[in-house]
């Protein structure tokens, strides 16, 4: 069975999270993404759908802000492992 889980993400993720394309990310974004898939325990787990984005919206309450997530447009990844 494939379990599948769903978090609010920065939209410009995506090309990272989909296809592993990092090339127009800084280092400490880099960093950033990481520690948040980590904290939400989908780090190397596949995206199988984005949906949803959002014009402008604050990060999730569940994502502490010491992740330095900042305000902008957001989309649903869903992730399956």
């Amino acid at each position: 069975m494939i379990n599948t889980t769903e978090h609010r993400l920065p939209s410009h993720w995506a090309p990272a999270l989909i296809n592993g394309d990092e090339s127009g990310m800084e280092d400490q974004e880099i960093e950033s993404m990481n520690s948040v898939l980590e904290y939400l325990g989908v780090e190397g787990e596949a995206v199988v759908v984005v949906t949803d984005e959002s014009e402008f919206e604050l990060p999730p309450s569940y994502i502490h802000s010491s992740y330095g997530l900042l305000a902008g447009a957001y989309s649903t990844f869903s992730f399956s492992f």
